[in-house]
């Protein structure tokens, strides 16, 4: 089967998704970090299956996905990209990836077995705080700070 990869128009929104990797994050170049997150959206319903997708963020964004911890929820928007290939028993399978999406929601939530255990626990979504500013004009470090060091390493 030929890989080909697709990239919707449209943008594609995932609501109330649960955090299951938090994945290294990687300095490209001088001024340019990545990091990656894998969410899965759990429909509960047994005629759908569970959708998996790889959520990609560059320098600011890539420190705040570094800061999540697997179990917290987000809301995440911006354009999909699919790619079809064979699973290892020979069966078609489809990765989704949002790089560099235009909007992510932390809503937080880790922890939510440790409170069950010492109170009560509302079973309702969390809510929605928006914690992203505004974009900006300036990408990457400022010019002439030569260092390969992540910024958020020092913790």
């Amino acid at each position: 089967m030929e890989k080909k990869l697709y990239r919707t128009t449209d943008t594609m929104t995932l609501r109330n998704v649960r955090v299951m990797v938090v994945e290294e994050p990687k300095a490209i170049n001088d001024e340019t970090t990545l990091c990656s997150i894998k969410v899965v959206s759990q429909p509960g319903d047994e005629k759908y299956s569970d959708l998996w997708v790889r959520v990609t963020g560059k320098n600011g964004l890539a420190e705040k996905l570094w800061k999540l911890k697997t179990g917290d929820y987000v809301n995440v928007a911006g354009k999909g990209y699919f790619q079809a290939y064979l699973k290892g028993d020979g069966t078609p399978g489809i990765s989704c990836d949002i790089r560099f999406p235009d909007y992510v929601d932390f809503l937080g939530n880790a922890g939510r077995e440790e409170k069950a255990a010492t109170e009560e626990v509302d079973d309702a979504p969390p809510v929605a705080v928006k914690t992203e500013e505004a974009p900006t004009k300036r990408r990457g470090r400022p010019p002439g700070t030569g260092k390969k060091v992540l910024p958020f390493d020092n913790e």
